[in-house]
């Protein structure tokens, strides 16, 4: 079974980033401290804040899955049983510099050339992924849209193709939507 490290201490996170909460070198989601600027929300935050995750329901190349938006990611990414199951031979294989939360990788990125479509068909998009060598990107708690639905009024006339009971559900797309730099840019 595939298991994730994550450092139980800042001291031993190797981000070069500085935390949002102490400012210290390390990832602001894995911070000890208890005082966090208002309304900041990280992956360890305890109480009872509910996070919904930008996911949804879409078609690659006629199979249908479950994307995450990752406005903050340069790259898309696929796991292997998606690609595997879609037949796909890599179209190019470049090596890449991956930042992560925990630091950095080179490795060789083997991209795949992939048409996601949305439920309805209304849009279609050709997309490059690089393939990741997991069962599943993640797996991510059922937010249960239609108790969202009813509780949050502002959710109202929203529709969700995704009424899935289980408890975690598998994301098998990451979709990037962050231009890269470019070195003549000021971005």
């Amino acid at each position: 079974m595939f298991q994730l490290h994550q450092p139980s201490r800042g001291i031993e996170c190797r981000s070069k980033m500085s935390c949002q909460n102490c400012s210290k070198k390390h990832h602001t989601s894995i911070c000890d401290a208890e005082q966090r600027p208002e309304g900041m929300l990280t992956a360890r935050q305890s109480g009872k804040a509910e996070v919904v995750y930008p996911v949804v329901l879409l078609e690659v190349d006629g199979i249908k899955t479950r994307a995450l938006l990752d406005t903050g990611a340069e790259s898309s990414y696929a796991s292997a049983k998606l690609i595997n199951a879609l037949h796909k031979k890599p179209a190019e294989i470049k090596t890449r510099r991956i930042e992560m939360m925990l630091g950095s990788t080179t490795t060789k990125a083997k991209l795949s050339n992939v048409n996601i479509k949305s439920i309805n068909e209304d849009i279609s998009l050709n997309v490059s992924v690089s393939k990741v060598d997991m069962p599943e990107l993640i797996a991510l708690p059922n937010p249960k849209y239609d108790e969202l639905k009813r509780k949050y009024q502002h959710f109202d006339g929203v529709q969700m193709d995704d009424n899935d009971s289980r408890p975690l559900l598998p994301v098998h797309l990451v979709l990037g939507a962050k231009k890269p730099k470019t070195p003549n840019s000021n971005q």
